[in-house]
């Protein structure tokens, strides 16, 4: 346990140094972690043995955060147009040795790991209370990750899908949901007390409560690629919680449905 939470202070630590440089810091702080990311889902899985595949993979995550800045649709088209015609040309040129499933997997994997997390530091950008956003959207998920986590050992009872990850109780869930919209109602006040102004109370929680169940949802499709590849961790990069992806699989369906929440508060004010 002390382990765990060093490395969080630290990891913590270096997310606000990162958050106190220019923007361009944290889009290359996210292409870091996209990166990583696929590589050890890769690695997990045995695609990393198709050396071309996890190349471009790999490029197309480094690329993935930059897509969030102003009129990059143009870099986006390319680096997607990039990316499938080398999977695809990679299928034809090794086909005998490649099934095409592995191929389906490499671009499923690549595009929701990449996009997703991505999409933390896409709501940084969006606009004037980005950097409100970009916070929400941890709180949201790592605090239902907390909420859940202290729930489940002192109140878990009922298993929530034991054949994938036979320590999710429905309690858990539960007191994850209520800590996940309580920290972000929380986070909605200190920011108005400190910053002067925080989107509406009722957008804050709505929010909260919408996406939070997401973050069990990524963390479940994290744990069934662990155990169908019969490992427990997707490496030891992080003390005391694994891997990259250990740390920001909840993040993966939760940011690209926030940002597209925000868009939606946008359209209709």
């Amino acid at each position: 346990m002390k382990t765990r939470i060093l490395t969080a202070v630290i990891g913590l630590a270096l997310l606000v140094g990162v958050l106190l440089l220019p923007p361009i810091a944290l889009y290359c702080a996210f292409s870091l972690i996209c990166a990583l990311a696929v590589y050890e889902t890769f690695s997990v899985t045995g695609l990393k043995k198709h050396r071309c595949m996890l190349v471009f993979s790999l490029l197309f995550a480094v690329a993935a955060p930059f897509f969030g800045v102003a009129d990059s649709r143009l870099l986006f088209s390319a680096a997607l147009a990039i990316f499938v015609l080398a999977l695809v040309l990679g299928q034809l040129r090794h086909h005998a040795d490649i099934p095409l499933s592995e191929t389906g997997l490499a671009f499923f994997c690549t595009m929701i790991l990449s996009v997703g997390i991505s999409c933390t530091a896409y709501c940084r950008a969006l606009n004037e209370n980005g950097l409100f956003y970009f916070i929400l959207a941890l709180i949201i998920a790592w605090g239902n990750d907390t909420g859940a986590y202290f729930a489940g050992t002192f109140f878990g009872k009922h298993k929530l899908c034991p054949e994938i990850s036979p320590k999710k109780t429905v309690e858990g869930l539960v007191g994850g949901w209520v800590f996940s919209v309580a920290a972000a109602l929380l986070l909605s006040y200190i920011w108005q007390r400190t910053a002067g102004v925080a989107p509406l109370y009722w957008q804050v929680a709505l929010t909260a409560f919408l996406l939070s169940p997401l973050s069990v949802v990524g963390d479940l499709f994290a744990s069934t690629i662990k155990r169908q590849s019969g490992t427990k961790d997707f490496g030891n990069i992080m003390p005391g919680h694994g891997g990259i992806m250990d740390r920001f699989d909840s993040l993966v369906f939760v940011a690209p449905l926030l940002f597209a929440l925000l868009h939606i508060f946008t359209l209709f004010g």
